[in-house]
This record gives structure tokens, C-alpha cells and sequence, in this order.
């Protein structure tokens, strides 16, 4: 599932870490900064403090100036669900480390993440078009909802690869929503299968066998 998400905040040492979404520790550093002249040693009335974070889980520094966290831009993007495939979620990062600068780029690096995903699902190469992963799943059972998430999430890819009608740069917060999307579309199709085949699976065996043996019989 969704690990829990800290905002990180200056000189917190604890929070989720903007480059690799991991609730983890955090070591500070300081380095003092003149706008005109770069770094100096000692802090005087001319420079101001640069504040460095260190995550201890994946060593990524990032930076702080006024208060504010600078590098990797603070998105307000949710992390990406444990269970998703890691080349997904590696697509699903490099989205969001970009989505304040250009939700177009975001969008379109989504949508990547998406056709490779559907036709991971779809069990078909993932070179090929979304259209036909997404009605082989169709075909074998897609619930509608989830249907319908993962066309509205081609359309605005599209959207952003191909000049039309939806202007995705004026609009940061549909970007935002569909890193929410594809959380969702992991949690119904990788998550909940696999939390249900687990519990299934703790049944005793004479019970799963009596299951085995109710579907084998044809009805008369």
C-alpha cells in the first residue's frame, strides 16, 4: 500500500523523502550564500544560510533557502504505491520531479508509465497502443470504474504528446490527479488481487479442494 506520507519541513528529521518517497531519516547541513558572490564560510549581514538535507535511505541531498525547499521542487505529489513495478514507479518519480515545471512532460511520461503497465496486465508486449490493452482487459473482466480511469488517463496523455484540445501547461492540478489515477489503477489490479489470493490461500486444504471439486461439476 501507499507508504505513510511526512511533508518534509525545514530542520524536521524525520519525513518522506522528494526523491525517493521513503519515510525516512533525515542529516542536516548548512552552508551560507551571498546572491552576488556564491559561498562563504561565515554568515554576516550580506549572506543568507542554505539549508542541505541528506536522506538516509537513498543518500539524495536536498536543498532549503528562505525556509523553503527548492530541490526537488515540492510538489504535493503522493508517493507511488509500494507494490507498483519498479520501472513504473521509476517513471512515476521522474514525473513528479518535473510535474511543477512542465505538467505537459509529466503527463506525457504518465502515459508511458501507463502503456507499459496495461499491457504488463493485458500479458501482451508493452510496445503496443493503450486502446488494445486496455480492451483485453476489458475483455477479460475490467470492472467499468477502472475502465474509465485508464481512458481518461490515455486521453490527457495523449493530450500531452499530441497538440488538442485539453492545455495541460494551464493546468497543474489534472496533472497532479493523475498520479493519483495510476495509484489507483495499481491498488485494483496489483494490490486487492493479491491481498484476496493470499487469504485464499490460508483456507484449509481440504476446503480449497472441496471449491476445486464444486467447479468441476456441470450443471444438469
Amino acid at each position: 500500500m501507499k507508504a505513510k506520507y511526512i511533508k518534509p519541513e525545514l530542520k524536521k528529521e524525520a519525513f518522506t523523502c522528494p526523491n525517493c518517497s521513503t519515510l525516512s531519516q533525515h542529516k542536516w547541513d548548512t552552508q551560507c550564500v551571498d546572491k552576488n558572490y556564491g559561498c562563504f564560510g561565515n554568515l554576516t549581514k550580506n549572506t543568507e544560510m542554505l539549508y542541505m538535507s541528506k536522506c538516509q535511505c537513498c543518500g539524495y541531498i536536498s536543498f532549503w533557502y528562505q525556509g523553503n525547499l527548492i530541490w526537488p521542487l515540492n510538489t504535493g505529489v503522493v508517493a507511488p504505491y509500494n507494490e507498483m513495478p519498479d520501472d513504473i514507479k521509476e517513471l512515476y518519480i521522474e514525473a513528479r520531479n518535473i510535474v511543477e515545471l512542465s505538467p505537459k512532460g509529466s503527463c506525457a511520461i504518465l502515459r508511458l508509465a501507463l502503456q507499459k503497465l496495461c499491457n504488463r496486465l493485458a500479458n501482451q508486449d508493452e510496445k503496443k497502443k493503450i486502446d488494445g490493452a486496455i480492451k483485453k482487459l476489458v475483455q477479460n473482466g475490467l470492472p467499468s470504474a477502472l475502465q474509465m480511469a485508464m481512458d481518461t488517463f490515455r486521453i490527457v496523455g495523449d493530450e500531452a504528446v499530441h497538440p488538442g484540445e485539453i492545455i495541460i501547461d494551464d493546468n497543474k492540478d489534472l496533472a497532479i490527479a493523475m498520479f493519483e489515477l495510476i495509484n489507483i489503477i495499481v491498488e485494483k489490479m496489483i494490490i486487492e488481487p493479491k491481498q484476496i489470493e493470499e487469504l485464499y490461500n490460508k483456507m484449509p486444504s481440504n476446503k480449497l479442494e472441496g471449491i476445486l471439486n464444486r467447479d468441476k461439476k456441470e450443471d444438469f
